[in-house]
């Protein structure tokens, strides 16, 4: 049987995934940071939630290490908001987007491919639609975005003789979640511009991340914008 780990399973999209996941019979554990009310929700849904700093690259490890049946799917719906503009942004700012946003899935997946030598998995990276496109974003996330982009594409070389796949999916602006706080004049920018003239849902996000983790076997080091044709 297949078991996933979702880093950042209270989100908006994480939540989605984890529907997801359930609805196709895969067990899931989960991270969450400061969310314990919807933590204790997703555990009432049968899932397992460890509570978990991805700041802490020695905590993401030690979680990895002490999973006694080592996920064959591994997907990262975390981020470190930080709206901060270029000009007010600090390093401790900075630092805190890299750590959660590329730092983080990078030791976690250091962390698991020996546990999936000869069994193969699947990595689904989650990204803001910076890592494909070039669209507005603040500096520290279009940097984390672009880190997840060429991360993906190296490990899929690196892991590929390990039957392990990796892809990232790169998202544009959605009906909920952090997409709340761009602004209104933003919002409508992004629906002027897309094929399909409107937001998203997280749970359409999830059912291609699904999809990459659970349906995918050929496809690895791609960046996959999900942005309605922008």
């Amino acid at each position: 049987m297949r078991r996933a780990l979702v880093l950042g399973g209270t989100g908006h999209v994480g939540g989605a995934v984890l529907a997801g996941l359930a609805r196709a019979g895969v067990p899931a554990e989960l991270t969450y940071h400061r969310n314990e009310a919807r933590a204790a929700e997703l555990t009432r849904a049968g899932h397992v939630a460890h509570q978990l700093d991805l700041r802490d690259a020695e905590a993401v490890r030690a979680l990895i290490a002490s999973l006694a049946e080592p996920p064959d799917v591994l997907i990262h719906c975390a981020a470190h908001a930080d709206w901060r503009t270029f000009d007010a942004l600090d390093v401790e700012g900075w630092d805190a987007v890299q750590a959660v946003g590329v730092r983080a899935p990078f030791v976690a997946i250091q962390a698991l491919a020996p546990r999936l030598a000869g069994r193969g998995g699947d990595i689904v990276l989650c990204a803001g639609l910076s890592a494909a496109k070039p669209v507005p974003a603040h500096a520290q996330a279009a940097a984390a975005h672009a880190g997840l982009a060429g991360l993906t594409r190296a490990l899929a070389r690196t892991l590929g003789p390990q039957k392990i796949r990796i892809n990232l999916v790169a998202v544009g602006i959605l009906d909920g979640g952090t997409a709340t706080r761009i602004g209104a004049s933003f919002a409508r920018d992004h629906k002027r511009f897309t094929a399909l003239g409107r937001t998203g849902t997280a749970a359409e996000i999830a059912e291609a991340i699904v999809w990459l983790a659970l349906e995918n076997s050929y496809a690895s080091g791609m960046v996959v914008p999900l942005a309605g044709g922008i």
